[in-house]
Order: structure tokens, then C-alpha cells, then sequence
């Protein structure tokens, strides 16, 4: 008995490393891969729970001739993701977003465009440690207060530019009551969403990669306050023993004041008593941002432990992802202005001007 994986276009570095490693030579081959596996409940075999449709067989025949050596199976039963399938059930290749094997120019394709290079994406497997991922480093730093507030990240090189802005303002403890955008070369990134099919102005983040972002991009959170982080990512991959989407590296400062950019930047002009906890100024009133763990304003610039942040990162990551991406699934009955209820603050509002520079 066997499986037949039949591989898409996110997963083509580990379908072409299976093909270019043979496993009796590199016993750890499966675990470099990164990928998971399942045994079938159908046959004697493994199923790849990354791939999205395999094919469970029985062997009916080999067929061994001076010309050709072959393995004929008889199909069993069929597995696919839903997303996999058209409305009779039926795998849809395009919806599936496999992938082709072309022998004579050895490229892999996708609905007639290249994707990689065959007997070559692989490579960078080789020799890797079982449990590693390859990631891109982001440097983002607060343009109201660069040297008091910034980060450096890893993310995972298949991460959609919705995922990118994700783990930034997850990584700056980021509340997630506001929009967010990025701008690149510019191009504006929003969320899907906010974006219409006949908008011209703006790309949907979800369908878009690291590849699509230039090395130095601009994002903005809370088109009111308008948080600016200028950031620049790393052509270079990175290779980490981990199944973290994102992984903090370094950073100042404790996050983001929510709400209160302008008590940010009197911090950082040195207006606010470090040993204070609230103070009234020209007729303002800074009081110590409450999405932040701090007894007074001096505790914004205490070391980061990366073990705490990385623990953040891993639990909130997910969790913010669904508050950009997750609002189409939210309900619309109850909302007085036609906006999810449990999300109409990330909506702007109305009159609000979405940040293009």
C-alpha cells in the first residue's frame, strides 16, 4: 500500500527536497522537511497533513520491463481540504493551488506560471536540523521615538503581508482596536476586507508575500493618531530551530501607548518625570498607558527578557491575525452601522482619511 501527496505551490521547497534526497542516505529526511505526518485509515501508508489532497492506494500491479520500471495502485479513497474542492466535491487544481512538475524545462508550475526551479528550491534543505523554518529579519522602529522604541523580528519567509503587520504591532503590544496599513514602494496594503474588487488604489494583505514588499516599507497603525513605524527587511534568510511565525531578536522600549501618541512623544522629549505616574502639562493630562504593564513612566525603558516576549508572540500572534483578517466572519445583524459589532473599532470612521503617505 501507498499514498500519493499531491503538493501546492506554498509547500514546493519540501515537495522538491522529497525528490531530490533519498531517505535511505539522510534517515532524518522526513524531519528536515518541517512537515507532519498522519497515519492512513485506509491503508498501511503515511498521509502528509500539509499537502492538501492524497490519494490513498492499494498496489495492484509492478510492472518492471527493460524500458521502464512502474507501480500501478488502485485508489482507495481520496483526501482534500475543503478549500481543495469545487461546489460538487470535486478537487479543484486551481482552488487547491497545486502544483505541476514540467521534465523537459525541469520547472514547476502553477496555472501556467513558473513557481521554482526543479531539482534546485529543495537544496536548502539539506543538511538542515530537524524542526527548523527559514525566516526574514524585520528591523521596525517608532518614527516618533526611533532610539526609545523598536524591534527586531524574525518571520517566517512564506508570511503574507497580513501576517507581517501582524506580528510588528503584535511584537509592540499593539491592542488591536485600530486599522493598520503598510505602504511599499507605493503600493498601500490593507486588509482584505477594506478593499474592494474594483479598488485599484489598494492591495488586499492577505494575497500578498515578503517578496512583494520592498527592503524598506512604512507601516502605520491607528489612522487617527497615525503610530508610524519605518521598517526594513532583510533579503537574507535565516535559518531557526522553531515553529514560531515570529521570533523577537532584540528591541527598547515597552510598546505602543494606545491612544496616546502625544503622551509617547512627551516621554520622549523628556516632559514626563521618570519616577512620575501621571502628570498635567499646558492642559493635558499624560497618564500611564493602560494596554502597558508600568507603575511609572520610567519603567517604559526597563530591559525586554525575549523569553517573555517570545511567549507574547506565540500566544497573541494567532489571535491578532484573526482581528485583521477574521472580520468578514464576524456578524453584521445587531451593528447600527452596517460594521461587525464585535469589531466596529477597527473600523475608521467615516469622515477618517486612510494614511496613503
Amino acid at each position: 500500500a501507498f499514498t500519493v501527496a499531491l503538493a501546492d505551490v506554498v509547500h514546493m521547497r519540501e515537495a522538491d527536497f522529497f525528490g531530490i534526497v533519498s531517505g535511505s542516505r539522510d534517515p532524518l529526511k522526513f524531519a528536515r522537511s518541517g512537515l507532519h505526518e498522519t497515519k492512513s485509515s485506509r491503508v498501511n501508508a503515511p498521509v502528509i497533513e500539509e499537502f492538501p489532497v492524497v490519494l490513498e492506494c492499494e498496489l495492484f500491479e509492478i510492472i518492471d520491463t527493460e524500458s521502464i520500471y512502474g507501480i500501478v495502485g488502485k485508489v482507495l479513497n481520496v483526501q482534500a481540504e475543503e478549500y481543495a474542492l469545487d461546489d460538487a466535491g470535486r478537487v479543484d487544481a486551481e482552488d487547491a493551488d497545486l502544483m505541476l512538475f514540467d521534465p523537459f524545462t525541469n520547472q514547476y508550475y502553477c496555472t501556467g506560471s513558473p513557481v521554482g526551479k526543479a531539482w534546485h528550491a529543495g537544496k536548502k534543505l539539506k543538511g538542515l536540523a530537524p524542526g527548523s523554518h527559514f525566516y526574514r529579519r524585520i528591523t521596525a522602529s517608532c518614527r516618533s521615538g526611533a532610539s526609545v522604541l523598536n524591534r527586531t523580528i524574525l518571520v517566517r519567509e512564506e508570511m503574507s503581508v497580513l501576517g507581517v503587520c501582524a506580528a510588528i504591532l503584535t511584537a509592540f503590544r499593539a491592542a488591536f482596536y485600530h486599522l493598520c496599513c503598510i505602504t511599499s514602494d507605493d503600493t498601500l496594503y490593507l486588509p482584505g476586507i477594506l478593499v474592494d474588487d474594483e479598488d485599484e488604489d489598494a492591495c488586499p494583505m492577505e494575497l500578498y508575500g515578503l517578496d512583494d514588499l520592498a527592503p524598506r516599507f512604512t507601516l502605520v497603525y491607528d489612522f487617527g493618531e497615525e503610530w508610524t513605524f519605518d521598517c526594513k527587511l532583510s533579503r537574507k534568510e535565516v535559518t531557526v530551530v522553531s515553529d514560531a511565525q515570529a521570533v523577537f531578536e532584540s528591541g527598547t522600549g515597552l510598546g505602543i501607548w494606545e491612544d496616546d501618541l502625544a503622551g509617547f512623544r512627551a516621554y520622549v522629549n523628556g516632559e514626563l518625570d521618570p519616577e512620575g505616574g501621571s502628570v498635567e502639562q499646558d492642559d493635558n493630562v499624560y497618564s500611564l498607558p493602560w494596554n502597558l504593564e508600568m507603575e511609572k513612566f520610567g519603567d517604559f525603558a526597563r530591559p525586554l527578557d525575549p523569553d517573555t516576549e517570545n511567549a507574547y508572540l506565540s500566544e497573541e500572534f494567532a489571535n491578532n491575525m484573526i482581528a485583521l483578517s477574521g472580520i468578514e466572519d464576524a456578524e453584521e445583524d445587531d451593528a447600527e452601522d452596517g460594521k461587525p459589532d464585535n469589531l466596529v473599532s477597527l473600523f475608521p470612521d467615516d469622515d477618517e482619511e486612510l494614511p496613503f503617505n
